[in-house]
């Protein structure tokens, strides 16, 4: 079921999980034993939009299991939801099943596009009888001693070193090697440079001396 007026925080604070339990408990599935909640999910982290008002809640879906087939008031009201399938979202404010009432007294507002009922497969034992797979979703019992966890020693275990050396050697190495290079281009340059620096510095001292020359002749 998909309910718009709540977000995922929203539904194990208060009485809202325990509220939901009860209305299937007491009125939409009598016939089951036991009723719980086996999936609880954002409707914007499948596929949902974000709501346009940022005041707005995202909206939660939710998966309600239980331990019999389904009752005729679940059927009936698959029935009802059927024709609403395909179309646009449903109205917060209209009355669309027969089991609005029910979630609108606890403050649900159902989405009724989004139910649905889904029936475990069924297989054939080996004297061909029509038999249920056992439930893929169950209450996990959180009784002492009940948790063994796997054993862990015949996983392959990584190097980590060999990692971390060549994470740092690599690195390093090219960061050497530009140095080197850099190095290089800048003495070579330096070196000829100056050579033509000396011959100009000549180049000027003769012409002085030839100018000098010039001039005590001339007296």
């Amino acid at each position: 079921m998909k309910f718009l007026n709540l977000n995922i925080e929203d539904l194990f604070e208060g009485d809202w999980l325990s509220d939901l339990e009860d209305i299937f408990r007491d009125h939409l599935w009598k016939e089951s034993p036991e009723i719980y909640v086996t999936k609880v999910a954002s409707v914007v982290d499948i596929g949902g939009r974000v709501p346009v008002n940022p005041k707005d809640k995202e909206g939660i879906v939710v998966r309600i299991g239980g331990t019999t087939n389904f009752s005729q008031e679940l059927r009936t009201l698959e029935v009802e939801a059927n024709q609403l399938r395909n179309r646009v979202s449903c109205p917060r404010d209209y009355k669309r099943t027969s089991a609005e009432y029910r979630f609108r007294s606890r403050s649900f507002l159902p989405d009724w596009c989004g139910f649905r009922l889904i029936t475990l497969p069924e297989q054939l034992d080996g004297e061909g009888m029509m038999q249920h797979q056992d439930a893929a979703f169950s209450p996990i019992p959180l009784e002492e001693d009940s948790y063994n966890p796997p054993d862990m020693g015949h996983l392959p275990r990584r190097d980590l070193l060999s990692d971390f050396l060549l994470s740092l050697l690599l690195p390093g190495f090219v960061t050497a090697m530009l140095l080197s290079t850099l190095t290089c281009f800048m003495c070579c340059q330096h070196e000829e440079e100056i050579p033509s620096t000396q011959v100009e510095q000549h180049s000027s001292i003769e012409r002085a001396t030839n100018a000098l020359r010039q001039m005590a002749s001339k007296r």
